[in-house]
């Protein structure tokens, strides 16, 4: 990753230093990695790397809290909808055509294109609802470090050397503000004490990189389902997932399905650059995603892995995309 993108990610967690980790209880590390080498391909979305932390903050004041909480559904006290938790990403996403061997620009294929972020978000949930604010700023372009990555990456594994980075989008700040609600009613079974619940869930994302809205649900069958509330976290644009758990002794697991549907408006990833013409491809306004997993908990250890399947996202692309999820989270 070259000097520029170190230099821009200290100044934007400078720029964040407000939000510091007051833990009152314990934190949640989560490392997550998406990447379509586990459905055999090499293109679209094709890796994604996040880090983030998880806690419940102290009562100091913190701009960004009060910031997030002068939205509507915000404006109660913490105890009105129950727990709060706060958290902080360092995010970065990466999007290629199929055709890596190409110098030349490809105009039928999407974009080459970075996005390295930071983000803040708090997340609020009683047994039964959950609300959840983020907002992530960064940079796309040469600067977000795509290219040396997945060149790196190429070269340590013996993949084909990725030929067409000079067509990328153009350096751009960007940010997304997501946020989404999410609520569930859990059931027994009459079998072997297995639980099963439903979420649905709707949100939306504004931003210059993603605006969009979504709506869908997400099924689970397993056993101590309140550990935590619904799906594991993926990289957004995504089914809305939970990176806090419950740290208990014993082991817990569970199966889970869920759909979800977009409606894109904005997609810089496709779109091209928003402030100077960029490579550009048409893009579907409708875009649906399915994914299937397992969870396995044990103490303050936590396992998701997920396949998922997503719709055409551009008009001259072939075929879906699938792609793979794997998260790591520990309590501390």
């Amino acid at each position: 990753m070259r000097i520029s993108a170190f230099a821009f990610l200290l100044v934007i967690i400078s720029a964040l230093s407000p939000l510091q980790v007051y833990a009152k209880d314990e934190v949640i590390f989560s490392a997550q990695v998406e990447n379509d080498i586990f459905a055999g391909t090499d293109r679209n979305f094709t890796n994604g790397l996040r880090l983030s932390l998880t806690y419940v903050p102290d009562e100091s004041p913190n701009p960004i809290h009060d910031l997030l909480y002068s939205f509507p559904l915000h404006r109660q006290k913490p105890d009105d909808y129950g727990q709060r938790w706060a958290s902080v990403t360092l995010g970065h996403s990466m999007f290629t055509p199929g055709d890596l061997s190409s110098t030349a620009l490809i105009p039928s294929d999407r974009p080459y294109a970075g996005w390295l972020y930071v983000g803040a978000g708090i997340t609020v949930e009683d047994e039964h609802h959950q609300h959840n604010l983020e907002l992530d700023v960064g940079v796309v372009g040469e600067i977000s470090g795509a290219e040396a990555v997945q060149t790196w990456w190429h070269d340590q594994f013996g993949f084909p050397e990725p030929r067409g980075w000079d067509n990328q989008i153009d350096n751009e700040p960007g940010f997304v503000l997501y946020y989404h609600q999410a609520w569930k009613e859990r059931h027994m079974l009459d079998m072997f004490g297995l639980e099963f619940d439903t979420a649905p869930h709707i949100g939306g994302a504004l931003g210059t990189i993603f605006t969009y809205a979504n709506i869908g649900a997400t099924l689970r069958i397993g056993n101590d389902l309140s550990r935590d509330f619904g799906a594991p976290p993926r990289i957004a644009p995504s089914l809305p997932g939970s990176d806090r758990f419950a740290s208990q002794p014993g082991f817990a697991w569970y199966l889970f399905a869920g759909v979800d549907g977009r409606l894109v408006a904005r997609n810089i990833f496709l779109d091209g650059n928003t402030f100077q013409s960029s490579h550009s491809v048409d893009k579907k306004p409708f875009v649906g995603d399915a994914q299937v997993g397992l969870v396995l908990a044990y103490g303050a250890a936590r396992l998701a892995i997920t396949r998922v399947f997503r719709s055409d996202e551009f008009d001259t692309q072939v075929g879906g995309h699938e792609f793979g999820s794997v998260t790591l989270s520990f309590a501390f």
